[in-house]
């Protein structure tokens, strides 16, 4: 097990990201502890967390793994996906006198959170294209559950190779659209053998 504190520049609103990573029902997020624990894909699947402990102002996290032999590895991964780096106050005063401004101070320091992982993001749009939110996140659900797994309570996707070996009637099953199962799995089919990106 590791730990590891990153102080950021604000102003960076975690609680405005939990919010939105919340809306998914896979997510592993404890929006009054202000924690998130997430998937890390990798050759060896791990997961990591991230607890809010500063403010939106002077933001301030501490992330938690499992392996010390991949922390820093894991570390600037959430830097990347959490855009930590990113000059949300340059973005702001960009706005300032402009037509935006008011949205910008509605939802001061709002990050972009990148999906964990890009494969996973093309599925997911997959599944959720053209169906109503409710169901495309029981759908998606119905997916994982059935064929990712699920490590230290955070949930995985399935790896390409196992979504390439399914069958249409397999994802049918599961009540996706013949044109759907097949984009899943011809998607998964062009990853298989590539490494995960």
């Amino acid at each position: 097990m590791w730990e590891k504190t990153v102080t950021i520049n604000g102003p960076y609103n975690f609680d405005r990201a939990l919010e939105r990573l919340s809306l998914d029902p896979l997510q592993a997020v404890d929006p009054l502890k202000r924690t998130v624990k997430i998937p890390i894909y990798g050759e060896v699947p791990e997961t990591a967390s991230i607890n809010a402990i500063g403010t939106t102002e002077e933001p301030a996290f501490l992330i938690q793994g499992e392996n010390p032999d991949t922390a820093e590895t894991v570390a600037k991964r959430i830097f990347h996906l959490f855009q930590w780096d990113t000059d949300i106050a340059g973005i702001i005063s960009h706005f300032t006198g402009t037509a935006l401004e008011p949205l910008f101070e509605e939802h001061r320091g709002t990050p972009f959170v990148l999906d964990y992982s890009p494969y996973a993001c093309l599925v997911k749009c997959i599944i959720h294209q053209q169906l109503n939110m409710k169901f495309a996140h029981t759908l998606t659900e119905r997916f994982v559950y059935t064929f990712g797994f699920q490590k230290d309570g955070v949930w995985f996707y399935p790896p390409p190779e196992k979504t390439a070996a399914l069958s249409v009637a397999d994802l049918r099953a599961l009540q996706f659209s013949e044109r759907k199962a097949e984009y899943v799995i011809g998607l998964s089919n062009r990853r298989t053998g590539l490494g995960e990106i």
